[in-house]
């Protein structure tokens, strides 16, 4: 017999458990990456929100001092 078949089911053993490790790894990916993008959502639309707040709010036009006519 050689060192590979009587060592056979430890390795089945190790690559088993180094899939799962890899699987619950790349689970953990899935959710930071979900978290992330529902995070910069949440921003885009707080600053979409905020710009049409300001829009509607104040027009540039209404912020300018008044001019005074010089006789």
């Amino acid at each position: 017999m050689s060192w590979l078949s009587r060592q056979a089911e430890t390795i089945e053993a190790a690559a088993a458990t180094l899939t799962a490790l890899v699987a619950v790894a790349a689970l953990i990916g899935v959710k930071f990456q979900l978290d992330e993008t529902e995070r910069l959502q949440k921003a885009q639309s707080a600053r979409e929100t905020y710009r049409a707040h300001l829009a509607l709010a104040a027009p540039p036009q209404t912020l300018r001092s008044p001019r005074i006519p010089v006789s």
